[in-house]
């Protein structure tokens, strides 16, 4: 709970000065802070933000892109009633985190 927090200030400071609200930066904020959302049981609201990265990425990639493909697909896994877990970042498991 405390990573959403955290995440959640960060979304708040990167939007409040992001003059382009279209960038990578907001839409891995957004996503990330919507995994974590939907992982801690605000199912709804972590929908609500993995959206809002998806629209990003398809606007700036299309939607076959591999980032907007991935997106979209744990977006639909989370929307079917998949239960999300969240593991801590490691510098040397970066690729599956």
């Amino acid at each position: 709970q405390k990573a959403s927090i955290y995440a959640e200030e960060a979304l708040s400071l990167m939007q409040a000065h992001d003059d382009d609200h279209s960038g990578l930066a907001l839409s891995n904020c957004l996503y990330n802070c919507g995994c974590l959302k939907a992982a801690i049981g605000h199912r709804n609201e972590g929908i609500d933000m993995i959206q809002k990265a998806v629209d990003i990425d398809t606007r700036r990639y299309g939607e076959m892109h591999h980032v907007s493909r991935s997106r979209i697909d744990r977006l639909e896994r989370i929307q079917n009633g998949e239960v999300i877990t969240v593991r801590p970042y490691s510098g040397k498991d970066w690729r599956r985190v």
